[in-house]
């Protein structure tokens, strides 16, 4: 259940909908982060287990569902939480890519440079542990961890 005020709803249009370009986005994510956290906040309230000596009344109910609206609306505000901000990013990287696919002539293939590489291997993970293990010796130790057994 939201609350609604109705002293403040007016007919015209939400601000997000009379934005446009990169503050409607933008604004469109902190909605949906909201929404997203007090989800979270509501299915995380039902982790908790109702007390037998006060038990929760519709007053109750509706005051802690305003306040994980009000705590959800300022959590999004706050962008700690970056949702909004990763999707953002994300979308940007989306049309980037667009750009780029339509910016390239039939030609000209994929690009061959990786953006991503990882670190070379000696030998495959069985050619380096079954030996040890058979002649029980312990494995040899990860990148700044302790050897495994």
């Amino acid at each position: 259940m939201l609350y609604v005020n109705p002293a403040a709803y007016s007919f015209a249009p939400s601000s997000a909908e009379t934005m446009d370009g990169p503050a409607r986005e933008k604004a469109v994510l902190r909605e949906f982060e909201q929404l997203f956290i007090r989800q979270l906040l509501k299915e995380m309230r039902k982790s908790v287990p109702e007390g037998e000596l006060f038990p929760k009344s519709r007053e109750q109910e509706y005051f802690e569902e305003i306040f994980d609206d009000h705590l959800a609306g300022e959590i999004a505000r706050s962008g700690q939480f970056g949702i909004a901000k990763e999707m953002q990013e994300q979308i940007a990287r989306a049309a980037e890519a667009r750009k780029n696919a339509a910016a390239r002539k039939p030609g000209d293939g994929l690009p061959l440079t990786p953006e991503r590489t990882g670190l070379p291997m000696r030998g495959t993970a069985a050619e380096i542990e079954l030996p040890r293990k058979k002649q029980g010796l312990p494995l040899p130790a990860p990148a700044g961890g302790l050897p495994l057994r």
